[in-house]
């Protein structure tokens, strides 16, 4: 046998092992999330593949296609959540809480977002993408029941709101903490 025939049966066989000894595919962020169910219990769960969905509604100018549809939606999912396109990725994120304040007549959704650096932050609700759709942004995630779908509702009214889900934290346990250490 050649040398390069030999060198090029090596280099498959550990191309082989290498393949079957690899490391199961990513599972996406695993999420500890605490909600209030329809019936209004508190509920805590834990789930896998989290994910930030949306929908963006493209307008067209002109009806488009054999029914005249004046509007294309499409759904976005992503591992960050984005406020006006500006996004936080879940890999920076220690917890993540969602706060109804009262705001004269109604009340507002702020999202109040703790990174692995202890750094706070608070954003609007009304600022996350997809918030104006008619479809509610959502978080989602895989239990071992199945899927979950939670409405975060940042426009909804408390009226309009009752008897659905409503998220109130979730938090990513296997993110490493950076923040400082305390000084005594």
């Amino acid at each position: 046998m050649s040398s390069s025939r030999a060198e090029a049966l090596a280099l498959a066989s550990v191309l082989a092992a290498s393949i079957l000894t690899a490391p199961p595919a990513f599972a996406g962020f695993r999420v500890d999330v605490a909600y209030v169910d329809p019936n209004g219990s508190n509920v805590s769960t834990t789930g896998t593949n989290a994910a930030f969905v949306f929908h963006r509604r493209t307008l067209y100018r002109n009806p488009k296609g054999p029914d005249g549809e004046r509007f294309h939606d499409e759904e976005i999912r992503l591992d960050s959540f984005s406020f006006q396109g500006h996004r936080i990725s879940f890999q920076k994120l220690r917890e993540v809480r969602f706060e109804r304040r009262p705001r004269g007549d109604h009340d507002e959704l702020v999202v109040v977002l703790e990174l692995v650096t202890g750094e706070r932050l608070e954003r609007k609700g009304s600022d996350l993408d997809g918030s104006e759709h008619p479809t509610s942004p959502s978080l989602e995630f895989r239990t071992p029941g199945g899927p979950v779908a939670l409405p975060i509702d940042p426009l909804i009214g408390a009226a309009a709101r009752a008897g659905r889900p409503a998220l109130s934290r979730v938090s990513f346990p296997d993110n490493p903490d950076h923040r400082p250490a305390r000084r005594r």
